[in-house]
């Protein structure tokens, strides 16, 4: 019986206007107050202890975020985004990733003086790789030396 007067109280035309302008105007304010969402990184992992980006072709770029409990976020953004997620140790100038999970990068460097973060692939190519393009060998050594590592700008350095 309940439910029955419940449903007529809801069908109420003057009431469910109300009601959906009510929910409207909470999510509105909501996305005005918090525009990057109720939940972010910081709150879920904590403060960056490192963060650096590369900017590429096309306006595609790529970031990492180090953060203070020992795990990382690798943020790719070009015609679509991708987010990978691992774990990190830091052993003076050099950070070394978990590879178990994200099989692209091994380690990587940091260049304080230049500001720079180097990456290394696990994976660099070969000269088989190129074999099929009828390049030149100056062209495939310069591709190869490309491949093996990703220069990234640091932004935060704690």
């Amino acid at each position: 019986m309940t439910l029955i007067g419940i449903y007529k109280w809801m069908n109420h035309p003057k009431r469910s206007h109300k009601i959906v302008l009510w929910i409207s105007s909470i999510l509105l304010g909501l996305i005005i107050y918090k525009p990057f969402g109720l939940i972010t990184d910081k709150m879920l992992y904590g403060d960056h202890v490192l963060f650096a980006f590369n900017k590429g072709v096309a306006n595609c770029s790529s970031s990492f975020s180090f953060k203070k409990n020992g795990i990382y976020i690798q943020e790719s953004f070009c015609f679509g985004s991708e987010r990978k997620v691992g774990k990190y140790t830091i052993k003076n100038d050099t950070i070394n990733l978990d590879t178990t999970k994200i099989k692209q990068f091994k380690y990587g460097v940091i260049n304080r003086k230049d500001s720079i973060l180097e990456m290394y692939l696990t994976h660099p190519k070969t000269a088989n790789d190129f074999e099929n393009l009828g390049w030149g060998s100056i062209q495939i050594q310069k591709k190869i030396q490309q491949s093996i590592s990703t220069k990234y700008k640091l932004n935060q350095l704690n």
